[in-house]
Order: structure tokens, then sequence, then C-alpha cells
């Protein structure tokens, strides 16, 4: 095998790596998309709290409704919790992802640098490039998205931890903070599931340029080898007496054995 031949494979072997990872990115997203959807949902079932300063004998009522608006924050943080180890799996293998495209791109570097004659390319391999740097976009979009997510899962955590931490307290100075921390959920948690959906836009562009490497692979592997000009020789034009003898007519040797 040349060096050209070794560094297409390389490549092609490079760019089906970053589609594996960004399979399984597709796949952590499909499980992290459904955990959002159910923090959305629980958020929409979230207790409403009494705005105004009830009256004395109504405190006990209101005492009631916080602690259920730390129960609900409990529930929640669990949710938000797993969703950002799995939103951690994700950009995990984004990154894997992003390394693997790295490494194409370096080996296909290698085989444009190489000399006409050694590399046997007919052709630069523009059209590869570019998918290759589309894909490093994509794969650098889904990332930020999934970064955003991250964040804004940390702000919720941080708020719903503000809520638990007045379960059962009849402190009213704690009030406030309890107010606070919904709102800022409130604000928040809507959306969520936008973060993540250009995982499999990334994954998408994945199997295209795949698709590009394989045939770089089989043109670099054509070129490198080519046919013999003894192979592509077409035969020499059949003679009268080869049409003779194919018809069954007496040959020139046959009338001199007699």
């Amino acid at each position: 095998m040349s060096r050209a031949e070794e560094l297409a494979t390389q490549t092609l072997d490079a760019v089906g790596s970053v589609r594996t990872r960004l399979g399984r990115a597709v796949e952590s997203a499909v499980q992290l998309d459904d955990q959002l959807w159910e923090i959305e949902k629980s958020y929409r079932e979230r207790p409403e709290l009494p705005r105004d300063e009830p009256a004395r004998d109504a405190r006990p009522h209101r005492s009631s409704v916080l602690a259920a608006a730390g129960g609900y924050a409990s529930r929640l943080s669990k949710l938000m919790r797993d969703s950002r180890d799995q939103v951690a799996e994700v950009r995990d293998q984004l990154a894997a992802a992003a390394a693997a495209l790295q490494q194409a791109g370096d080996f296909l570097d290698e085989l444009e640098s190489l000399p006409a004659a050694d590399s046997g390319q007919p052709a630069t391999p523009a059209d590869l490039r570019q998918r290759l740097a589309d894909l490093g976009s994509a794969i650098a979009t889904a990332d930020a998205g999934a970064e955003h997510t991250e964040q804004r899962l940390g702000a919720a955590l941080r708020n719903a931890a503000k809520m638990q931490r007045t379960f059962g307290e009849l402190d009213t100075r704690r009030v406030p903070v309890v107010y606070e921390a919904s709102e800022a959920l409130n604000k928040g948690l809507p959306g969520l599931q936008s973060g993540v959906g250009t995982t499999s836009t990334a994954h998408a562009q994945a199997v295209q340029a795949s698709a590009v490497a394989d045939d770089l692979a089989v043109a670099v592997r054509a070129a490198s080898n080519p046919t013999s000009p003894s192979d592509r020789q077409t035969p020499a034009p059949a003679s009268e007496q080869d049409h003779r003898d194919r018809a069954g007519g007496p040959s020139r040797g046959s009338q001199l054995n007699r």
C-alpha cells in the first residue's frame, strides 16, 4: 500500500470515527430530550405561591404551600441533576468527534502535500475539505447549544436549592427568597429542549462527509494502482483466415498435412 493509499484510508477511518461519535451523541441527546421534557412537564405542575401577605391565622396555610414548593424543588432538582449528567455525556461525545475530525484534517493535509507522482491524486479533494469544515462548524454549534443547556440547568439547580432550604421554615423573612427563586425558575426552565436539537444536524453532515471520504479513498487507490498499458490493449482485428476458421473452413495447416 502506498503512502497516499494509507493516508486516504486513515482519513476515511477518522471521518468514520466522527460519524460514530456523533451517532452516540445523538443517542444521548435523545435521552436528554426526554429528561428535559420531564423537567418542563414538572415545571408546568409547579405549586403557585401566594403573593399577598396573609393574615396571621392564614400563615399556617402559607407554610404548607412553602413546604409543597420545597418538595417540588427537591423532585425537580433530581431531574435536573440527571439531565446535567446527560448533557455532560453529549458534550464528551462531541469532544471526541471534534478530536477525530482534527485527525481527519491532519491526514488530509499530508495527503495533499504529497507530490503528484506519489499521491496519485487525480485532483485536490476540495469537496471533502469543505465537508470537514462544515462538519466542524456543526459540531461547534451543537456543543455551544449543549453548553448553554448545561449553564441553564446549573442556574436552575441553584434556585431550586434556595427553595429547598426554606422547607418547613416559618420565618417570614425567608419568604422573599422563595419567591425570587421561584420566579427565576419560571424564567429559566421553559425551552430547555432547544439547546440539544443541533446534534442530529452534525450527525447528518458526518454521514455525508463519510461518503465523500469513501469516494476519495477509492479514487486515490485507483490512481495509485493504474491499469498497465498491456492490460488496456485491445485485441488486434481478426484476420480473414480467423473468420474462415471460426466459420468451419479448412485451415492452411490442415491442407499441408494431407
